[in-house]
């Protein structure tokens, strides 16, 4: 959604923040439609693993869960003028290569998604043997390190349509009616209604973030 006018004014917020506040302030962007919203997850491109270490920018204490909580995804939620949410985990995704990406979701709409037949039958095919969110979350990152690159299926745990999904991958991304959060191949209107919805989370999240500072 970069030609979005909400994008821009997010773009001159960060160009105004010191390399740690970037960061928190991507996180909170990127997990506004999550927290504000119906959305099932996000996942957040924080750089490389040596400009985050350079700058002390997150650091990471997983559990046996495989998800974190720490000090500065707690700032993130302050500063967006909303208590810490335990319910809301996050996880490195692939932090075994140069990119830094960071998965946050509310594992419950995780599960919700996965009692779709047609959704669990998919994610049979692409090697899932379990549908609890704990494990999709650890055999997504398995995808991600096997394979190199963003495991198609993550759309479905991003809460892509289904539909969309599936047409993204047999047009190898092309061919959509409209692109913004997602490519989108089937029912425009409705997508649009989301795209909305998504970025009333973001300009909530904006005007929280610009409040506390």
């Amino acid at each position: 959604m970069r030609g979005n006018p909400l994008t821009a004014e997010f773009l001159g917020t960060c160009a105004r923040l010191s390399a740690y506040e970037q960061c928190m302030a991507s996180i909170a962007w990127h997990i506004a439609p999550v927290y504000f919203s119906h959305k099932p997850s996000a996942l957040i491109n924080l750089g490389k693993l040596e400009k985050l270490s350079e700058h002390g920018s997150l650091h990471c204490a997983e559990d046996s869960s495989g998800f974190f909580s720490n000090a500065e995804i707690k700032d993130v939620m302050l500063h967006m003028g909303s208590y810490y949410d335990n319910d809301l985990k996050f996880t490195i995704i692939n932090g075994i290569s140069s990119s830094i990406h960071l998965f946050c979701c509310y594992p419950e709409r995780i599960r919700a998604i996965c009692q779709d037949y047609e959704v669990r039958c998919f994610l049979e095919n692409m090697g899932y043997k379990s549908f609890e969110p704990e494990d999709c979350i650890q055999r997504l990152r398995q995808r991600f390190r096997i394979d190199g690159s963003f495991p198609h299926e993550i759309g479905i745990f991003l809460g892509y349509p289904f539909e969309d999904v599936i047409a993204f991958i047999k047009n190898k991304g092309r061919n959509y009616l409209l692109n913004g959060y997602w490519k989108v191949y089937s029912n425009v209107t409705r997508a649009i209604e989301i795209f909305m919805e998504y970025d009333n989370a973001r300009k909530q999240m904006l005007q929280k973030w610009s409040l506390h500072k």
